[in-house]
Order: C-alpha cells, then sequence, then structure tokens
C-alpha cells in the first residue's frame, strides 16, 4: 500500500465553509415524503456538502437531524443530486463546502 500521508492529510482537512451555495444547474426542489406528510411530521434538517475544485459533490452528511429519519434522507438523497459551480477564490477554484437547511413544515 503506496498511501502519501500527505495527500491524505489534505483529504481530511475541513474545505472552507461558504454561505451561499452556487449551481450549475437549477436544484431539483426536495419534496415531502408522503408518509411522513401522513404522519404529520415536520422539521429541519442541516445538510453539509463538501466539494471539489470543480464543483462535484465528494462528501454529504447530515449535520443536524430534523429528528426524523425519513426527512432526513429524503434532503440527503435530493441534495445528492444537485449540481455545484466552481468556486473561484483570488482566481484559483477552490474545494469548499457548503450548508443547507431543509425545512419540513406542514401547510
Amino acid at each position: 500500500m503506496n498511501a502519501d500521508p500527505h495527500q491524505s492529510a489534505a483529504q481530511n482537512r475541513e474545505p472552507m465553509l461558504v454561505s451561499k451555495p452556487q449551481f450549475s444547474a437549477k436544484p431539483v426542489p426536495v419534496s415531502y415524503p408522503r408518509l411522513a406528510r401522513k404522519k404529520g411530521l415536520e422539521g429541519k434538517t442541516l445538510i453539509e456538502v463538501w466539494l471539489d475544485r470543480e464543483g462535484k459533490q465528494v462528501k454529504q452528511k447530515v449535520i443536524s437531524s430534523s429528528g426524523h429519519s425519513i426527512l432526513d434522507q429524503r434532503a440527503l438523497n435530493t441534495i445528492k443530486q444537485w449540481q455545484f459551480s466552481r468556486r473561484i477564490e483570488q482566481g484559483q477554484a477552490i474545494a469548499h463546502r457548503v450548508q443547507i437547511p431543509i425545512n419540513f413544515k406542514l401547510q
């Protein structure tokens, strides 16, 4: 196994957190799961997405749960389909991360 310790350390470092995501295509809306609607489940899920220099997703995780796994999974699965843009800082494309809140509220 020829693992480069410098490369591993770089991959484990958290990229810069960006407050507003940029998209290369309009994001698919997160739909309310039918079962969750029927049961009256509500909540807010906070998802963190890590993006490489090209804006491709490399990692997604639930930072804060809605309290209902069905809502968290729907948010996570939908966000995995989203296409983000590259982030340019000082003329360089950079890896970065964004946090995306998804509110599930019945009306």
